[in-house]
């Protein structure tokens, strides 16, 4: 029943929001082609790809949640059978190039637009993961830094201490604890 109900208006959400959506590009447009229907189901159709891996893949959600928004919301706001109706008339009126365009750019259209959104969570997870692994690897970089020139500066062996004097070109001992800080900060240490 919380699914009916979910759905239910998760569906008046999305058929206000095709109506405003493809009404706003009639009225810049115009209605030789049925630009805003294009629109409206290109865009339904990269939030169906998008959305879907997005709360099966990233986000648990609820069972509800997930009907009210792809089933109700994106349901009511991609509109096939206005696709349909549309194409017919079309055809009706003896535009064939443009209910032929029409039924390539949706077919084709809508197709790239799922796979895109799917694109799209698949690079937000990859930048996801970097982000995660980011300081981890910061900290390493520092750490294998601090090992290599703790021991070696231009071939000749020297100490930690005499390697910071050779670095901070006789900076005070305030200016190159800043600077050591600062590299410190930057390796999350």
């Amino acid at each position: 029943m919380k699914e009916l109900i979910a759905i239910a208006l998760g569906g008046s959400l999305g058929a206000v929001t095709r109506f405003l959506v493809a009404n706003g590009i009639y009225a810049v447009l115009g209605r030789s082609f049925p630009h805003g229907t294009l629109f409206v189901n290109v865009s339904g159709s990269f939030l169906m790809g998008l959305l879907t891996q997005l709360m099966l893949q990233r986000f648990a959600m609820a069972v509800e949640y997930r009907a009210a928004i792809l089933v109700g919301f994106l349901g009511a706001y991609t509109t096939f059978s206005t696709f349909a109706l549309e194409t017919l008339y079309l055809f009706e009126e003896g535009c064939l190039l443009k209910a032929f365009l029409n039924i390539f750019l949706s077919a084709v259209l809508c197709l790239a637009g799922v796979r895109s959104g799917m694109g799209v969570n698949d690079l937000c997870q990859r930048c996801l993961s970097l982000a995660r692994a980011w300081p981890s690897l910061c900290r390493y970089v520092a750490r294998a830094s601090r090992r290599l020139f703790a021991g070696y500066a231009g071939g000749i062996r020297v100490s930690a201490d005499e390697l910071h004097a050779r670095v901070t070109g006789g900076r005070s001992y305030f200016a190159a604890r800043r600077a050591d800080d600062f590299v410190n900060l930057l390796a999350g240490v």
